[in-house]
Parts: C-alpha cells; sequence; structure tokens
C-alpha cells in the first residue's frame, strides 16, 4: 500500500513538473514586434505574437499576427511558429497559415533575449531588418 501512494505521489509530481516548468519560463505570454525592412524604404512589419511551451524544453509553440505596412499598400499575415531557445537566443520559424497577398513570404527571427521583457535580432524573410520584441505591456519604441 505505501508503495503504491509513493508510485502514485511521484506520477503526480511528473505529471505537473511540465506545467510547473512552463510557468516560470520567462519567454511565455504576449509579446509586440516590430521590424523596419532593409533598405529603408519606410516598410515595416508589425505585430503580436504568443509564445507557448513546446513539447520539449527549450522548444515553444509561437502565435503571430502582423503586418507589413509599406507607402503603396499594408499586407496582413497569420503565422505559426517554432521557437527554439538556445542559451539567450530565441530562433523563431515560422509557418505562413494566412496572408493577403497570397505570395507573402514567412517571416523568421533571431533573436537575443535581452531579458524577459525584451528581444532584440534580426528578422530573417524575402527581406531582412532589425527586429524588437516586447512585453505586450510594454510599449515599442521605434
Amino acid at each position: 500500500m505505501r508503495g503504491a501512494l509513493a508510485l502514485a505521489a511521484l506520477a503526480t509530481t511528473l505529471a505537473f513538473a511540465p506545467a510547473a516548468q512552463a510557468q516560470t519560463d520567462p519567454l511565455l505570454g504576449e509579446w509586440v514586434f516590430e521590424a523596419p525592412l532593409e533598405p529603408a524604404d519606410g516598410c515595416v512589419i508589425t505585430g503580436r505574437a504568443t509564445i507557448t511551451a513546446g513539447r520539449e524544453r527549450g522548444a515553444y509553440s509561437v502565435i503571430t499576427r502582423g503586418q507589413e505596412t509599406c507607402p503603396a499598400g499594408q499586407w496582413a499575415t497569420e503565422q505559426h511558429c517554432v521557437g527554439t531557445r538556445s542559451a539567450n537566443t530565441l530562433r523563431i520559424e515560422r509557418t505562413l497559415v494566412e496572408a493577403a497577398p497570397v505570395s507573402y513570404v514567412e517571416d523568421h527571427f533571431a533573436l537575443e533575449i535581452r531579458g524577459p521583457d525584451l528581444m532584440e535580432g534580426r528578422l530573417l524573410s524575402a527581406r531582412e531588418g532589425p527586429a524588437v520584441w516586447r512585453r505586450a505591456r510594454a510599449p515599442l519604441v521605434s
């Protein structure tokens, strides 16, 4: 009986370990991002992202809703992404779910984690540029 109780307690602890780990991960939650495109011509990609825990430690599921705004027009996207963390770097590889126009190319990011509210790095897409990700509650500074 005592062995069964110990086994049940161990199983419960292991079942809740990923949830507890997810609650302490500073990358999880809502973010806003901004990436002026190079060469500089007035185009910028902005949007919101939600980062949730992936199945493995250091892996994340990321959903972004963004828009590319240029003097010639504006294009909206929704992208589902896989994030991979290595030390203080987060790499986000995206799969385009919906975009107008349909020829829109996926946006990928390579970001350095500066703290729980800030990541900076590069947008890697058809065009590249510097990227800033901030907590959704923190204003973007351009």
